[in-house]
């Protein structure tokens, strides 16, 4: 019973996943939001003579800003050093995976962040009446995301 990997036709839970960043591994994330793939629709007369009159296609692709939380950890160099070169005008912008995973850990769906850099850095409120978890989070920009199924 318990090994049973979930059949292909049931939906996938959605807390099982995986960041990857080049040159610093695999982040543990407690939430990603922002994982969008939006087109501005472009009106165009398509001259059919319907009443509309106007079809819809679409255009320019925008990219918004991708937001990731996770749990404050005193050692976690490698991915806050990336994130501290904002200060110091290094950005190194970097391809960003983040993997929906099965039972068995395999990637079902990925989304692929190109260019992806931190612009915005911030932390939960602090109160000391409260036993939740520190939550730190960073904001991304990218050039896009693109998908893939597998």
């Amino acid at each position: 019973m318990g090994g049973e990997v979930q059949s292909p036709n049931w939906p996938l839970p959605k807390f099982h996943f995986s960041v990857s960043i080049p040159g610093v591994g695999d982040v543990a994330f407690q939430e990603v939001s922002g994982l969008d793939i939006d087109d501005v629709p472009l009106e165009i007369s398509d001259g059919s003579g319907r009443p509309a009159g106007v079809r819809k296609l679409p255009g320019l692709r925008k990219t918004g800003l991708v937001t990731f939380r996770k749990g404050v950890l005193p050692a976690d160099s490698a991915f806050w050093d990336w994130v501290k070169d904002v200060k110091l005008n290094k950005v190194t912008a970097k391809t960003l995976t983040v993997s929906l995973l099965d039972d068995a850990g395999k990637t079902t769906m990925a989304w692929t962040l190109a260019n992806a850099c931190p612009i915005k850095i911030g932390s939960s409120d602090l109160t000391s009446g409260t036993h939740e978890l520190a939550v730190e989070f960073v904001e991304i920009s990218h050039d896009g995301v693109s998908l893939s199924n597998g």
